[in-house]
């Protein structure tokens, strides 16, 4: 059939107008999503909602919660397993503990409860490096099971006596020489520490009974052991011959992260973490306080300048109390340098 312009013109006119109107309706065209190189569309890929994506993420090996399970498989407090503290590798807190049984091939005792905290304080400040036991100390092993009494559980911890150290995880640390005073007053394995040890703890319990009291400072020169102070004394001691030590044994000090030795002099002076004891009448003050004289004595020698209590006399130099005489059946049963932290 023969169009004329005009006709072609409205069909051309016509067609317009429905494409026009089709795209106010619909909307453009858009080009159909391509597989990209993975074969995924790029479409789902640009409209995935961004909770989804995190939610993909996976949780890198070793971190929580993951890593607090392994802790506390291989008994570590979760979250605490890079900690230097030997208390915190232990499944339990300070907190946590109701009581603390010592047993031995000789028998079991209970850690009376003001004591518990010195376990627990050396444990709480027990480097894992600078305690440990580097060397072989010898055959000798007089092991003591340590159970601590948890609000529903239990929780066993070797200690070794005769070394003077904790056992973990196929290491031992060194604890301590309060520790050391403690278990040797348990079991006296070492008559000279155990007896120290009631006669420290006798006083310990006193002074918490007693009332306060600042007596006058006592010359510095009175309070000299043959013309010694407590650095007098720990200098003298460091230049002695092996051969006059009676024996000896390690301990932990966390104030220095330096493992020390207790040592027993033949002539009866035994130096600890920061006090010197002397046990025999071999050495006294200018005074001549020394051991074996009665109270009265004392009192006579030195006066009443000194926080006196039944089993211990301490005595200022300075503002702090760096001398002490201790009795036991009103004699005087050592003579005791300290240095204040």
């Amino acid at each position: 059939m023969n169009r004329t312009p005009r006709n072609v013109m409205a069909y051309a006119m016509m067609i317009l107008v429905v494409l026009v109107a089709g795209w106010l309706f619909y909307g453009l065209p858009v080009n159909k999503s391509h597989p990209s190189n993975n074969g995924q569309k790029e479409e789902q890929t640009s409209e995935m909602p961004a909770d989804s994506a995190d939610s993909a993420m996976t949780q890198p090996a070793g971190t929580e919660p993951e890593a607090d399970a392994l802790a506390a498989k291989d008994g570590q407090t979760p979250g605490n397993a890079e900690s230097p503290y030997l208390l915190d590798h232990l499944p339990f807190k300070e907190e946590d503990v109701t009581g603390i049984t010592a047993k031995s091939d000789s028998g079991s005792v209970q850690v009376p409860a003001e004591r518990q905290a010195v376990l627990l304080q050396s444990l709480r400040f027990t480097d894992m490096q600078g305690a440990v036991v580097k060397e072989n100390p010898g055959a000798e092993r007089k092991p003591v099971i340590l159970q601590f009494t948890l609000n529903d559980s239990s929780y066993e911890l070797t200690y070794d006596l005769a070394l003077n150290a904790f056992q973990y995880d196929g290491h031992a640390y060194y604890a301590d020489d309060q520790v050391l005073l403690l278990m040797q007053g348990l079991f006296r394995e070492n008559k000279d520490l155990a007896t120290l040890d009631a006669l420290l703890e006798q006083a310990r319990v006193e002074q918490e009974q007693a009332g306060a009291a600042e007596p006058e400072a006592l010359e510095a020169s009175r309070a000299e052991v043959e013309g010694l102070d407590f650095n007098g004394w720990e200098q003298r001691l460091a230049g002695e011959q092996a051969e006059n030590v009676l024996w000896e044994k390690p301990f932990y000090d966390d104030s220095t992260g330096r493992v020390k030795q207790a040592r027993l002099f033949k002539d009866g002076v035994l130096a600890l973490n920061r006090i010197i004891v002397f046990t025999t009448a071999d050495h006294q003050t200018a005074d001549g306080v020394k051991v074996g004289i009665g109270a009265g004595n004392v009192m006579d020698k030195l006066g009443p300048k000194a926080l006196r209590l039944v089993s211990r006399w301490s005595y200022k130099v300075g503002d702090y109390y760096r001398f002490h005489v201790y009795f036991q059946d009103q004699k005087v049963k050592y003579i005791v340098l300290s240095q204040p932290l």
